[in-house]
């Protein structure tokens, strides 16, 4: 058995080329000298030259002669697949060496190559598919293989649990782009995928994330899942976190303090001990200093952190920068799933937290939040800005807490429909909204300011802020770096630290640094020198990278002429809206189930009455002190564009050096 047998490996992956100088040594065998892994091996090696791979130390005629070996090898190989008969297939299936697994991949992807599935009858091919079952994905991906022998793949698949995932993914595939399709033979009908997931649920050897993906599958025609077989995923996974946290032993626990210390000089502190326990300490002679309502609503962007001051970014919101690489290979990859990472979890734990610590504080000073944000949008905005006359009224400190939430639930819905008004009339007709029986998307509520949210949008832009900035890069791997055990997480950080040459690569990376240079990104001298360029466009990209959005006039006027021109290439696209798209995705995802199965849903429980279910009144204060936050975020946002449109119009569209400062 060989251990340095060639295998293709997509260009972002380390080991991308390796071993690929083995070509150098092989001769061309005879087709009776072969076996099935030197087949398997030798259509590896077309692959890369299909790919035009050249390794640094080849010369062009080296190229050219190992290019001319790999075709001769791969004729050999198509050859050998072509001579499989139906007595002898299985026994080289099982020959397949397992230490490459994408062998199993390329199998059947020379099987459909060759029309096999031609000359293979059903049985031995389901003879096939149990001597190896956990290859199936790679079966499922041939659609010609799928069709021929769609009874043997149902059949399979409905006498073993082992193929969940798979089930699975027939389903999630329709929500998400990150996989490679995996065909489901006509004979696999609906009933069969709901049968097939009560079994599951219903099994004792089951595992957790599987069950997981049950619960947020939303029902169709196609896939018909029923809302028992739901609840009973539901609490089954219940049971598992339960028995979890049970086991769970207090090195695995963080816990998050707030602190208001009235011997605290500077505004915040941060501090840990160990890697558990976080610390957040506050002064309170700076809150005794900010009382006034203005100042009580700066507290949440400048001390709390909400929003990021320089934009007036919520964040709260899910964002895939803060998680690490595994965590996001291994999550669920649906556009119909919000993406609830742990650091995700940590920020909105830490803002109840804060939101809860505060408003005891105000308390106790006889100053209740509600009445501050009362007057935000009832006083404030119209005397800022000459706003309409705005309505709100905060539920009664003396009712529970399960009604205080269907009332500001209401509140929200109301608020909002009222400035969407006001945006579109200039006025707000109050016998108008009373006439609106919809709920208003978060998206489509408009801005006072046009072209105010940008985002990256074609494969330009995608190429662009993946080569300098992805940790998935390979460009961030240079050999000669990393032997002297340094590491730099993207291509930015590597050019921005490093001395690096044109010659640390092989010659099929260097069009991605012509395509960089081309944009004015880097420059490359004559040396073969790399380096960074144009630093006002490198950090609007790294912006947008890292955030997914940026405010246009927030940016300083020097970067608006390259805005302007990325708008007009269609690198960038506008949006005038209130809520930029993580943040109206945020507020989907907290507010309802409009387009995430695993969101919260607060407004629909308590505006369908379904809160009765719950008699814990516990669960109602907490839920209340998050809307609380969503009203902070509204009255920010809101105060926010109107800051935005004074600045627009004063300035006749062209935005000041300097980023505004926001009036609340």
């Amino acid at each position: 058995m060989s251990h340095n047998r060639v295998v293709f490996y997509e260009p972002n992956d380390l080991a991308y080329g390796l071993y690929l100088e083995k070509i150098a040594t092989i001769t061309v065998p005879s087709i009776t000298e072969i076996t099935i892994n030197d087949a398997i091996e030798f259509y590896e090696i077309k692959k890369y030259f299909d790919k035009n791979i050249h390794l640094k130390n080849w010369s062009d005629a080296e190229y050219e002669c190992y290019r001319t070996k790999a075709k001769k090898l791969n004729n050999l190989s198509m050859r050998f697949f072509s001579s499989i008969k139906n007595d002898s297939i299985v026994s080289k299936y099982k020959n397949i060496e397992t230490i490459y697994y994408n062998y199993y991949k390329s199998f059947w992807e020379i099987f459909e190559l060759c029309k096999l599935y031609e000359v293979i009858d059903a049985e031995t091919f389901s003879n096939m598919l149990k001597c190896k079952r956990s290859v199936l994905c790679y079966v499922l991906r041939r659609k010609k293989i799928v069709t021929t022998y769609g009874k043997v793949i149902r059949s399979e698949i409905l006498e073993n649990t082992i193929h969940v995932d798979v089930v699975l993914r027939w389903y999630e595939q329709q929500h998400s782009s990150d996989w490679e399709k995996l065909y489901r033979p006509k004979e696999f009908t609906g009933n069969d995928f709901n049968n097939y997931l009560q079994s599951y649920v219903e099994g004792s050897n089951c595992d957790g994330s599987y069950i997981k993906r049950i619960f947020l599958i939303s029902p169709s025609k196609e896939f018909p899942i029923t809302d028992e077989i739901r609840l009973k995923a539901k609490r089954k996974l219940q049971a598992i976190w339960e028995q979890l946290n049970s086991e769970e032993s207090p090195e695995n626990n963080f816990t998050i303090e707030i602190i208001f210390s009235n011997d605290q000089i500077e505004e915040s502190k941060f501090d840990t001990k160990g890697n558990t326990n976080f610390i957040f300490s506050y002064s309170t002679q700076w809150l005794e200093k900010t009382l006034d309502y203005p100042s009580i609503l700066n507290n949440f962007i400048y001390l709390f952190e909400y929003v990021d001051s320089f934009q007036m970014r919520s964040q709260h919101v899910s964002n895939d920068s803060y998680a690490g690489i595994l965590e996001r290979e291994l999550r669920y990859r649906s556009s119909t799933v919000y993406p609830c990472y742990s650091s995700f979890n940590f920020i909105n734990n830490l803002a109840s937290l804060q939101m809860n610590a505060y408003y005891q504080f105000l308390k106790l000073k006889s100053i209740l939040l509600e009445d501050v944000l009362e007057d935000c949008f009832t006083n404030y905005l119209q005397r800022e800005f000459g706003c309409a006359e705005m309505r709100v009224r905060f539920p009664s400190k003396r009712t529970r807490f399960s009604e205080k939430c269907s009332t500001i639930a209401a509140d929200f819905e109301s608020v909002l429909k009222q400035f969407n008004l006001y945006v579109k009339n200039q006025n707000i007709d109050f016998e108008l909204l009373d006439m609106s029986t919809q709920s208003i998307s978060f998206s489509d509520i408009p801005s006072l300011v046009p072209e105010k949210y940008i985002y990256g949008t074609d494969q330009i832009y995608k190429k662009l802020t993946l080569l300098l900035f992805s940790d998935q890069c390979i460009l961030a791997y240079v050999e000669r770096i990393q032997s002297q055990n340094i590491s730099y997480k993207n291509l930015f950080e590597l050019l921005k630290n490093e001395e690096i040459y044109v010659t640390d690569y092989n010659s099929n990376n260097i069009n991605d640094f012509y395509f960089l240079e081309k944009w004015d990104l880097i420059s490359i001298s004559s040396a073969g020198l790399i380096s960074l360029k144009n630093s006002d466009k490198l950090f609007l990209l790294k912006d947008l990278f890292y955030n997914k959005v940026v405010s246009r006039w927030r940016y300083p006027k020097g970067l608006q002429s390259t805005i302007s021109a990325w708008i007009e290439q269609g690198i960038l696209i506008t949006k005038s809206t209130l809520f930029s798209k993580p943040e109206s995705d945020y507020l989907d995802f907290i507010l309802n189930r409009k387009s995430f199965n695993n969101g919260l849903e607060l407004r629909n429980k308590y505006q369908h009455g379904t809160q009765q279910v719950i008699l814990d009144e516990r669960v109602h204060e907490c839920n209340y002190f998050i809307f609380l936050r969503l009203f902070v975020l509204l009255a920010i946002k809101i105060n926010d564009d109107f800051c935005l449109a004074e600045l627009y119009k004063n300035s006749h569209s062209t935005p000041q050096e300097d980023v505004p400062c926001q009036k609340s």
